[in-house]
């Protein structure tokens, strides 16, 4: 039978003919709950279901006894029928010994049916067994890899010699290790610590092109054995805060950022609320050691640090150099906080840290006590020509301006 006698014979029955492929690629997009809700929309789809190469177990999505059965069967089907998995996923929370043992077998069994793709989230409850018996030798063949909730020290361990010679992107969230972590691996390009509690890791990853970093107050301590290529970039995302915030945080951020100094920086920066700011640290201007440049920088403040002084931003400015500094107009007015004055707000601060002079229509001259800090222009993104353009500082700091909130407004800094 050719495809045209498949597709009249499928319309007869009321059904469109779709390849098998197309399905299951559409199918690859959606969880493993939705991907088998379309399995009762036809023959097809349900084959395809049957037989699809992503596979994506969450235990959150079934009653525990039904979630251990349908595993169990769907892995046990796989191997039966020698088919192939490209990718696997599998959410769960780890309870009893008996989650720990299937946890440890679905994982096994996938890499043996050939899985290149794996995100592993496994939540721990009080007494759990760590993760994971499969050892890294095991997933050689990877191209990515996802942990989450995990303990990953018997993976990454710095006693390991064991390598990823195939894997491209590693995501660690929300995992933790007692010791201090290697990640070796010629192919790895994309690595990404997301919440992660780690105090020290080293990394021999030569053709590293992304580093990502998502982290509250406690930041790695980080050391690059083999020299990466220039042109590689790290993007960080920091919360600063708690019950009392310290500047001598910036020390440390400033120690971050130059085990990062070969990359390009785009750092977003949040201090959050603190019931008391002690200044604790303040970077000399006779320093011999240059700030850590930033090639671009989003400072986020609570309101209660934008109605006193310029002091904090002084601070973090003494710290590290950016190239732009990028806010969105609505962070920079905090309008909807109603402050009693015009310049309360976070603008007003930024100008006043930088000690603004207004020299031309377009640029402004520093009269900061920012060592180096020579001249900043302002610019402003117009979304509906994709482009930047001159925004003089008059224009902004006008209390009439017409700037929409989610309109982006740009500083460029110019140091010595």
């Amino acid at each position: 039978m050719n495809n045209s006698e498949i597709i009249n014979a499928d319309a007869a029955n009321g059904e469109f003919w779709i390849p098998e492929l197309l399905i299951q690629h559409i199918q690859s997009f959606l969880s493993g709950k939705e991907a088998i809700q379309t399995s009762i929309l036809s023959k097809s789809w349900y084959n395809a279901w049957l037989t699809r190469p992503n596979l994506d177990f969450n235990g959150r999505d079934w009653g525990v006894k039904r979630f251990l059965e349908f595993a169990k069967k769907t892995m046990q089907r796989y191997g039966e029928s020698n088919l192939i998995i490209e990718s696997f996923s599998l959410s769960m929370d780890r309870r009893k010994r008996d989650d720990c043992v299937l946890g440890d077998e679905l994982i096994a069994r996938a890499l043996k049916l050939g899985a290149t793709e794996s995100y592993v989230s496994i939540r721990l409850y009080l007494g759990g067994r760590p993760f994971l018996t499969t050892n890294a030798w095991e997933l050689r063949n990877l191209r990515l890899l996802q942990l989450e909730w995990l303990n990953i020290d018997p993976l990454f361990s710095d006693g390991s010699s064991c390598e990823f010679p195939c894997l491209k992107v590693l995501t660690l969230r929300r995992c933790s290790a007692k010791g201090i972590i290697r990640i070796s691996s010629p192919s790895l390009e994309c690595i990404s610590f997301a919440h992660t509690a780690i105090s020290r890791a080293t990394l021999d990853v030569p053709n590293i092109r992304k580093f990502t970093f998502l982290g509250r107050i406690t930041l790695p301590s980080l050391d690059f054995e083999a020299i990466a290529p220039m042109g590689w970039v790290s993007d960080l995302s920091i919360v600063f805060g708690g019950v009392e915030f310290k500047t001598s945080c910036f020390l440390k951020l400033e120690k971050f950022l130059e085990e990062l100094s070969p990359s390009k920086i785009s750092l977003n920066l949040e201090i959050e609320t603190a019931f008391n700011v002690v200044y604790d640290y303040a970077r000399h201007i006779e320093c011999l050691r240059k700030p850590a440049v930033v090639e671009n920088l989003m400072v986020k403040l609570h309101p209660m640090y934008i109605i006193r002084n310029s002091t904090l931003l002084e601070s973090l400015f003494r710290s590290v150099e950016p190239k732009f500094t990028t806010q969105y107009w609505e962070d920079l007015q905090r309008r909807k906080w109603r402050w009693k004055t015009a310049g309360d707000n976070f603008l007003h601060l930024l100008c006043k840290a930088l000690m603004l002079d207004v020299v031309s229509e377009n640029c402004c001259q520093s009269m900061s006590r920012l060592p180096g800090l020579e001249k900043v222009n302002v610019e402003c993104f117009e979304a509906a020509l994709a482009k930047w353009r001159p925004l003089s500082l008059k224009t902004l700091l006008d209390a009439s301006t017409s700037l929409e909130d989610k309109q982006i407004v740009r500083f460029q800094l110019t140091w010595r």
